[in-house]
């Protein structure tokens, strides 16, 4: 086996180490098709990760993107978002409990 040394610096591992997390939430979920779940708006960072499979992301009133394994999304201002299987489907609303 080869030892590979420590990866070069780039952007994305820069902004993460920055961040100042005042509050998280966490939700490891698993779904199949069809799915979806909407986040309302609010002032605090959101993302996703991609674990399996695919998705698609809306935000806003912009097209939807196509997602697969691998794939982080980060929503630095909390847009509100809808997630989904390609078929769409029955769709939740998630909120921060309060």
């Amino acid at each position: 086996m080869e030892k590979i040394g420590p990866a070069g610096e780039d952007g994305l591992s820069s902004a993460l180490r920055e961040v100042n997390v005042r509050s998280v939430v966490y939700c490891l979920s698993d779904f199949s098709a069809p799915w979806g779940f909407s986040v309302e708006t609010s002032p605090a960072a959101k993302f996703h990760v991609v674990l399996r499979g695919a998705a698609w992301l809306s935000v806003g009133g912009m097209a939807p993107v196509s997602l697969r394994a691998g794939d982080l999304v980060l929503l630095p201002f909390g847009a509100g978002h809808i997630n989904g299987s390609s078929g769409g489907g029955y769709r939740f609303h998630m909120r921060a409990a309060r």
